[in-house]
């Protein structure tokens, strides 16, 4: 059972408390609200931010298939009990969102149960999900900092206008040309990264080699590239496993590969790729940040 970003976003600003609907939760505080659900994350320095955290456990969750738990978790009756008018509101503006889905939330006497919405009788609505017009700027739609990153000026116009093809390709349900233009950003911001650290780059163990001589950086794979800014700490362990999956779809541009593998991914496929960039470009932020304060 999964998900649309729309739900995902306006889950994130139900959880963290940032609608104003709810309570506001700290960083520590959403930590252990997510742990009850079987992680172990440990809050600290370095820790990226509320809503950027909140928002990857819960793509991590719909990714899992797992994001009923959240959902059933976060609004179980017994967390409003203080404000049961409150709670009315919330469960009917969820549904809203979930009824793009065919979901719904319904409550019990002690519990809730996400299950598929059924629909009763001829003309049921039964519209699915449009996005809104996402804008020309799409670069804040995906909160990519590009000022932050500090890019190349020629390679951040080249970003610039595949953000804009990443835009068109979202409106025109084009999946795939969406995933392989998510790719070549992150390996553009890899790419500009590793000849900033030059240095760190070749010196890492994990950077690709050929009679123990370095190779040059526009010899190597994307998945070098994730690899080794893992390993340099500009991306930590979740990230790197999302990065290497958005590697592996986006060498579908092989049209043997698809062949062979009965590769057809939805819309909702690609923008979940898109968090994945998105996540790797605040690690890197955070981390390049980090470095300049100390």
């Amino acid at each position: 059972m999964r998900i649309s970003s729309k739900t995902i976003d306006y889950l994130k600003d139900i959880i963290t408390g940032d609608s104003k609907k709810t309570r506001y939760l700290s960083g520590p505080q959403l930590v252990e609200f997510f742990n009850e659900l079987g992680w172990q994350d440990i809050y600290g320095q370095g820790f990226p931010s509320r809503w950027e955290y909140t928002k990857r456990k819960l793509f991590e969750l719909n990714q899992l298939d797992r994001i009923e738990e959240i959902i059933e978790h976060y609004y179980s009756p017994i967390n409003f009990i203080e404000d049961k008018e409150g709670y009315k509101y919330l469960i009917k503006e969820l549904n809203e969102y979930l009824a793009f889905e065919d979901l719904e939330l319904k409550v019990e006497t002690k519990t809730v149960k996400l299950q598929p919405k059924i629909n009763v009788g001829e003309g049921a609505d039964s519209t699915k999900f449009k996005d809104a017009d996402w804008g020309d700027d799409y670069t804040k739609q995906i909160s990519i900092n590009l000022e932050q990153l500090n890019i190349d000026p020629k390679l951040t116009e080249i970003i610039k206008y595949r953000l804009i093809e990443i835009q068109r390709g979202i409106e025109n349900n084009c999946p795939l040309s969406v995933i392989i233009l998510v790719g070549s950003i992150l390996e553009a911001v890899f790419f500009d990264l590793a000849h900033k650290n030059k240095p760190l780059f070749n010196r890492a163990h994990a950077s690709p080699k050929i009679s123990d001589k370095v190779k040059f950086f526009g010899e190597w794979t994307l998945g070098n590239y994730i690899d080794v800014a893992k390993e340099l700490g500009y991306i930590k362990e979740d990230q790197k496993k999302f990065s290497m999956i958005l590697r592996d779809f986006r060498n579908y541009i092989h049209p043997s590969k698809q062949l062979t593998e009965d590769f057809h991914p939805s819309i909702d496929t690609a923008k979940q790729c898109i968090y994945v960039l998105e996540g790797s470009i605040n690690q890197i932020i955070a981390k390049t940040e980090y470095e300049k304060e100390k």
